[in-house]
């Protein structure tokens, strides 16, 4: 599933976060102000828990998107579902959007 769209006039694709996908997100993480980070249950800004990250979504235990505005990652979402819980009609959705929605 792959989506285009216009955010600011800038071309947006949004797709699934692939595994080629890690370094960008690290360099996405790097841009972030610390009071956005403290909303995740991680830091991304360390490579070995985005690794964690991609090992999550390959089984199936996290669905993510990412947004890419030219050649760089503008947001990254994850869709966490507590797979132990009897009714799988709720999860946790965790957003973060590039700080700069003008360089988007």
């Amino acid at each position: 599933m792959t989506t285009a769209l216009s955010i600011n006039g800038a071309a947006v694709t949004i797709r699934p976060f692939a595994r080629d996908d890690a370094a960008g997100v690290a360099r996405f993480a790097e841009h972030l102000p610390e009071h956005d980070l403290l909303f995740l249950g991680r830091d991304i800004k360390h490579a070995r828990v985005i690794a964690a990250w991609v090992d999550a979504i390959a089984a199936g235990e996290i669905e993510s998107l990412v947004a890419i505005a030219g050649d760089r990652i503008v947001a990254t979402d994850g869709n966490i579902a507590d797979l132990n819980f009897p009714c799988l009609v709720s999860c946790e959705l965790m957003l973060v959007c590039h700080p700069d929605p003008h360089g988007v």
